[in-house]
């Protein structure tokens, strides 16, 4: 059995790499997204907001913690971006994975850091 951590960060890696197609592996169903702009119920509107995103997003993630316990895992990370505008923000990201895929992610940060395109 694959460890939350190795999904999320898989995640995480293909969403930056731009490997739309590998998106929706790491997706389970029933699936909810909860972030400080965002928020879905199901895993087909967020697959499709994620890949849009990453079609303008240029950015990797530099993660410098990494937790597991159960089926959660935790990453905090810079989520360091080139485009569509120059920036980092420190990323808090908690993931819930059953049965190799991610059920549940509740993203957190300070949105006054992050500067949006205009």
């Amino acid at each position: 059995m694959t460890s939350p951590l190795t999904v999320a960060k898989g995640y995480l890696a293909a969403f930056a790499a731009k490997d739309l197609e590998k998106l929706p592996s790491f997706i389970g169903d029933p699936f909810r997204f909860k972030g400080p702009m965002m928020e879905f119920e199901n895993s087909a509107a967020f697959i499709g907001a994620m890949k849009e995103i990453a079609r303008t997003w240029q950015c990797e993630h530099k993660i410098f913690r990494e937790i597991e316990r159960g089926n959660d895992a935790v990453l905090v990370y810079d989520l360091v971006m080139a485009a569509p505008i120059a920036q980092t923000a420190t990323m808090f990201e908690w993931y819930r994975v059953e049965d190799g895929k991610i059920t549940d992610i509740r993203l957190m940060f300070d949105t006054a850091t992050l500067k949006m395109p205009s």
